[in-house]
Order: structure tokens, then C-alpha cells, then sequence
């Protein structure tokens, strides 16, 4: 079994730096990812997934809805949920360096070969093809299908909330009662978190 780093999301254009340094206090190089998983196509999340792809020959892995966006390096649906979501929107539509899919997920993805006990489920709502992995742990990292605190995480970072940008409510509903199905501990967020996967559960379902 492989058991090189895999790693979800990319930031921002930029951020690479910042990501390299994270990294490497964790003894992880760039040139070690093997598998990037992208949770969306949106700048802040894929944004830097061209670069890591060179630097490191992963394969990238994103949703079929959201191959297309990737690949030609812009976003995908940014619908705005609430009112300082459409404020802050005409600032969002950032382009970002394209990079090949090298995996497109439809259906739920074992990623045991890749030395990762977990699996990729899609998880659409935010974006049309948003997807998420859930470890054998009970942790979950979403992307951006639900978020933590205010002003994109700033405050409160452990309250979970709904995203300020949701392309369609209800997927966003049947994803979470998919997410729910499984046992969560914890939630990891694109902005704030992490949540505790009890309070979110109550928080989201019930």
C-alpha cells in the first residue's frame, strides 16, 4: 500500500508559501503529495492546484461537474446565501491556473490504495459537484458545504452555520443527512471549524 500524503484543497492563489511552510512543520513536502484532492473549483480551493501538480506529479482529483471548471481555471456556480455574501460577491469570481483532472469522481471513492483509511463521497449543494472525505475515524472534511462562526470564520470559529455561498439548499440538505449517516466526530471547514460533529448534527438535522 502506497503511503504518501494526500492532501485536500490548495488555497488560494498565492497561499503557496504559506502552504509549503505548513507542510513542512509537519515533515510533508510538496514534492511528496501524491493525491490533491479538491473539494470544489473555486479560486480559494483550487487555486493553487496547478502548481502543486508540477511541483509534485500528484494526481488531482475533482468532481465531474467541476472537471471542466478546473481544468479551464475558473469557478464554478458562486450563488450568494445571504447579504453579506452578495456584498462581498462581485469581489469572488478570481481566476486561477489550470490544471488536468487526472480523476473525476462520480460515485463514492475508496482511498485505501492511496494509503488513506477513508473514502470521498460527493456532497453537492455549495457547488454542483462539491464532494467531501470521511476517514474511518469519524472526521470529515467538507469544503465549503457548511461553515464555522462569523465572517468567514473570524469569530466563533466552532459554531457551525451555513455557507454564505450555497448554489441549491436542498442538495446542501441531502448531503448533510448523507454526511450524517456516517458516525461524525468532527468536522473539518474550508473557513472556521473545526465542529464538533454532535452540535452539527443537532445544529443542521434536528
Amino acid at each position: 500500500m502506497d503511503d504518501k500524503p494526500i492532501l485536500i484543497d490548495s488555497g488560494s492563489p498565492g497561499d503557496l508559501p504559506a502552504l509549503e511552510r505548513k507542510l513542512q512543520k509537519t515533515g510533508i513536502t510538496l514534492a511528496e503529495i501524491e493525491l490533491l484532492v479538491l473539494t470544489h473549483a473555486h479560486f480559494d480551493h483550487a487555486g493553487n492546484a496547478a502548481a502543486i501538480r508540477q511541483r509534485s506529479g500528484c494526481k488531482v482529483v475533482a468532481h465531474e461537474a467541476e472537471r471542466a471548471y478546473v481544468e479551464n481555471g475558473k469557478n464554478a456556480v458562486i450563488a450568494p446565501y445571504n447579504f453579506m455574501a452578495k456584498l462581498i460577491n462581485p469581489f469572488m469570481n478570481i481566476p486561477f491556473a489550470a490544471t488536468e483532472v487526472d480523476i473525476a469522481v462520480k460515485d463514492p471513492i475508496d482511498l485505501n490504495p492511496y494509503g488513506a483509511n477513508a473514502q470521498i463521497i460527493p456532497t453537492p449543494g455549495h457547488t454542483p459537484g462539491s464532494i467531501s472525505v470521511i476517514t474511518a475515524g469519524g472526521e470529515a472534511i467538507v469544503g465549503d458545504l457548511i461553515g464555522g462562526g462569523l465572517l468567514l470564520g473570524s469569530l466563533l470559529p466552532d459554531r457551525p452555520r451555513y455557507h454564505y455561498w450555497i448554489a441549491n439548499m436542498d442538495e446542501v440538505q441531502a448531503s448533510l443527512k448523507g454526511l450524517f449517516a456516517h458516525e461524525i466526530v468532527k468536522i473539518h471547514v474550508g473557513h472556521g471549524g473545526p465542529l464538533n460533529g454532535m452540535q452539527a448534527r443537532k445544529f443542521f438535522l434536528e
